[in-house]
């Protein structure tokens, strides 16, 4: 069990650790020259695809009004160089009407995007200014768009747009246009391909039980020395055809559908992602996709605590039914009255603890996220809990 716990750790910090490389705050490093009445901040460098950001702070001691009758306001222009000329020259866009004026106080700053222009405004690579026009001046800030790497392009080719699409497909065929009832349908086509390495995973984690008194008269044996210790339990695992691996497929194969359906609720539903569809969903909005769960939940909000708590609840269920199932492994065993070693007894022990520190981890990680996520992990605990227990029994 152990063991499984530990798998369950290792794969949330690597979706942690995942999610912070390529999904963290995009940062912006402050203007440092105040005495202007205007200063924009953005990132130095930005990739072809992602939402850019812009903050625009007012050092002055009266209000600026930043626009009164378009969106984006006729007072923010974005430029871009002409390649004839390399200067820097205004690109023109369909301004929408605004209802309200955008007022910044005086000391204030905004953080602004526009994902309904993004991908006519940053449609190619190269250098470009945002400025913002007060009292006839222009104060501009640069930055350079680039080409995604190698990393980000294989992420967007291999595991984002894939889930985007299967989940976006579902959202338009379901009605209402439900992003909760295709995460239900995605996350059953999930466990449902997962059956097969997870039965796989449960015979290994089997055998392994099976040979634990061996592995522990090895490690008896040559206690204090690693190496002979490593290399007579691999012969062991050999011997007896075992792969102390393969119970981590499973959570390893879910990784890369957790991050993709994080940034798809994220920022995934915006319009300016609709470059990613394939070309059967083009003609799907994104601005059509239902967030509500039965009037009870938005799965675009974060810091949902009672989803939270109902995650961490059944992942400690699932959690337990794998002791029990376990201790009822042990009870049907001929040799029962072997004692324990101390170094079990330590597994069990960190086994016990882990027992409910996971839980409360799991529920951590989907307070913070988008509730969608918590809805995903929920129902694919109940899922993972009527499938360990359907596999205990056919494995």
């Amino acid at each position: 069990m152990f063991q499984r716990f530990l798998s369950y750790f290792i794969f949330f910090m690597t979706l942690w650790l995942i999610l912070g490389f390529f999904f963290g705050p995009d940062k912006q490093e402050e203007t440092q020259n105040s005495n202007l009445p205007i200063t924009i901040s953005t990132k130095d460098e930005w990739v072809h695809g992602q939402l850019v950001n812009f903050t625009i702070k007012n050092n002055t001691d009266q209000e600026i009004v930043l626009g009164e009758t378009q969106n984006p306001p006729e007072n923010i222009t974005f430029q871009n160089t002409d390649p004839a000329s390399q200067d820097f020259v205004n690109i023109d866009i369909n301004r929408e009407k605004l209802e309200e004026p955008l007022v910044l106080p005086a000391g204030e700053k905004v953080t602004l995007s526009y994902t309904d222009w993004n991908n006519e405004l940053f449609d190619k690579t190269g250098d470009y200014k945002i400025c913002v026009n007060h009292d006839n001046e222009n104060y501009c800030e640069k930055f350079t768009l680039e080409n995604p790497g190698i990393l980000r392009s294989l992420w967007r080719v291999v595991f984002f747009k894939p889930i985007f699409n299967i989940l976006i497909f579902f959202v338009k065929i379901f009605p209402g246009h439900s992003l909760a009832l295709a995460i239900l349908v995605l996350t059953l086509i999930i466990k449902l391909l997962l059956i097969s390495p997870s039965k796989k995973s449960l015979v290994q984690q089997q055998k392994m039980q099976a040979l634990q008194d061996e592995v522990n008269a090895v490690r008896q044996k040559y206690s204090g020395d690693q190496q002979k210790t490593a290399e007579a339990t691999m012969a062991i695992w050999k011997k007896h055809k075992v792969n102390p691996f393969s119970s981590f497929m499973p959570m390893f194969i879910q990784l890369p559908v957790m991050i993709a359906l994080f940034y798809v609720v994220k920022q995934g539903l915006m319009p300016h992602n609709e470059i990613y569809l394939w070309s059967p969903l083009q003609d799907f909005s994104l601005d059509l996709v239902s967030k509500d769960l039965l009037g009870i939940l938005d799965l675009g909000s974060q810091n949902v605590l009672w989803l939270a708590i109902a995650v961490a609840l059944f992942q400690f269920i699932s959690m337990k039914l794998i002791m029990v199932m376990k201790k009822n492994g042990k009870n049907n065993k001929k040799d029962t009255k072997k004692e324990e070693s101390s170094e079990q007894k330590q597994v069990q022990k960190a086994g016990q603890i882990m027992m409910y520190m996971m839980p409360l981890l799991i529920g951590f990680f989907s307070y913070s996220m988008p509730a969608a996520v918590g809805f995903y992990w929920a129902i694919s605990t109940v899922f993972t809990i009527g499938q360990q227990y359907y596999l205990s029994k056919h494995a």
